[in-house]
């Protein structure tokens, strides 16, 4: 079985498109853990956010500090 929850936000301002992109990966990830989910699966269309978790290479950048 499964179950599909979606949730949007808005958010004014200017940023880049990395951090805009890192945003939308962190507000779901908070929101998970707020309504008490402890398996959930995120689909992400940026391939340097993907890589830069799967590779931990977020620590020391602009992603880092937007995700973590």
């Amino acid at each position: 079985m499964s179950l599909f929850l979606a949730k949007t936000f808005w958010a004014l301002g200017c940023i880049q498109s990395i951090e805009a992109e890192a945003l939308g990966l962190l507000e779901p990830i908070c929101w998970v853990r707020e309504v008490g989910l402890n398996d959930a699966s995120f689909e992400v269309d940026c391939l340097v956010v993907v890589d830069s978790i799967n590779r931990n290479l977020f620590q020391h950048n602009e992603l880092g500090a937007t995700l973590f």
